[in-house]
């Protein structure tokens, strides 16, 4: 059965040889961002091989660790103790690092 959305996951590449959508993400992980940029979060959100990850406040404004939702709906999350980040910015910009070199085969320094 044919699925459009698996079709743009599919053929869509992200290619950014300046770096310059790994700048604007690092600059500004939470808030308004450009149409290339929002491209590539929603591929990184709905791509199979990304895990679905979630961030978790352990401590209200100190203590954000990252989570990974389960692969059967009810499964408790499994989260990442042994990593704790100050803010959600830094706890979002530690996804989208792990998301575009498991999409790109890329690391970002």
């Amino acid at each position: 059965m044919y699925d459009p959305a698996q079709d743009w996951v599919d053929t869509y590449e992200i290619v950014d040889p300046e770096g310059r959508l790994i700048e604007e993400f690092r600059a500004k992980p939470i808030g308004f961002r450009s149409a290339e940029l929002q491209r590539v979060l929603l591929k990184m959100q709905i791509d199979p091989r990304c895990p679905n990850y979630v961030l978790f406040c352990r401590t209200p404004h100190k203590e954000w660790l990252i989570g990974r939702m389960a692969a059967r709906p009810g499964d408790p999350v499994v989260l990442e103790e042994d990593r704790v980040f100050s803010s959600v910015e830094e706890a979002e910009w530690e996804v989208f690092r792990r998301r575009w070199t498991l999409l790109t085969g890329q690391e970002i320094a």
